[in-house]
Order: structure tokens, then sequence, then C-alpha cells
């Protein structure tokens, strides 16, 4: 591509197709799916790509304008949980978040790598052992699927506006499908 911008016609996970003229930085894999970290004109910020979501690419003769550095493009890809990572001037700026697990979910997640500058406890209270990890999350939405995905053995424990949106998505489930 030799620097080269792109004009693409994505279509996002709400079906919506936008057209975008993008500045691509790297090719990310994560949980075995690619990604594409670009530079996005349209919204003038940092933005993930699905390949498979981009319906018509078309590499153009127009050079890259904007200058981001390898040390933010590393910051921005790794410096957070999950594949949403935010804004540019979001980087360095991650809640730190602490989940719970325990039974058999306990078992599995101490034994992953959730991130890089994770932290892992272990503890006991009235339910019985458990494991707290720590690492910095930008958005939620991934970690809060990984937690609700052990059902009863996972539990969000800070910071509290997450905690009180999983309450939430757990009622939400409840009043749906205990009618």
């Amino acid at each position: 591509l030799q620097n080269r911008k792109l004009h693409i016609r994505y279509i996002n996970q709400n079906n919506y197709e936008t057209e975008r003229l993008i500045e691509p930085l790297k090719l990310l894999n994560y949980n075995g799916t690619w990604y594409i970290v670009a530079y996005c004109l349209k919204d003038k910020d940092l933005r993930i790509f699905r390949p498979t979501a981009i319906e018509n690419i078309e590499v153009t003769k127009e050079p890259f304008e904007n200058a981001l550095s390898q040390k933010d493009l590393a910051a921005y890809c790794d410096g957070n949980f999950g594949i949403f990572k935010g804004a540019i001037e979001d980087i360095g700026k991650c809640k730190p978040v602490r989940i719970r697990f325990y039974g058999i979910a306990k078992n599995i997640a101490e034994k992953l790598v959730w991130h890089k500058n994770q932290s892992v406890f272990h503890g006991n209270n009235e339910r019985g052992d458990y494991v707290d990890i720590k690492l910095p999350v930008n958005d939620y939405t991934e970690l809060m699927g990984k937690v609700l995905q052990w059902g009863h053995n996972g539990e969000i424990v800070e910071p509290e506006d997450f905690r009180e949106k999983w309450l939430f998505e757990i009622k939400k489930m409840s009043d749906y499908y205990l009618k």
C-alpha cells in the first residue's frame, strides 16, 4: 500500500453502511479475528475495522497525512483489554477494572492472560474461594460478555459504574426470560 489512503465502504455491527477514507496502520489478530487499525479521516481519530465488513476497497494515490508515532500506535493497541480501544486522546486513560470468578470459572480464569498488565489476587468469602483479576479497560462491552458467560460464577466488582451496568444487564435478562 506504500502509505496510501484507502477508500472503503464499511458496514458496522448495526448494519449501518458508511464511506470512509482511512490510513491503515496495522493488522491486528485478536481472538482469531483480523482487524485493521487505521486513522479514519471522517472521524479524525483511530478506528478498528473488520476486513470482513469492508464491502468495497480502493487504494488511492493520496499519501498519508496523519503522522502517528509507533509508540502511540503501540499504546493504543496494547494499552487496555479487548478490541474496543477508544479515541486517540484516551490512550493511557484506561479504567482499572476488577472482576471475580468462583468455581470452575476461577480455575480457568486464573490461568488466562487477559492483559499484559493484569494483576491476579486470590481470596475467600461466604461463597468460597475466588480469584480477582484487575486489568485496564477503556470500553466495558467485551469484558461484560466474558463475565456474563460464566453466569453466577462471574462477578464484576469494580468500578461501581461497570458493576451497575452488569447488574442492570442481569435484571434485563431476568425480566425478559422469566416473564
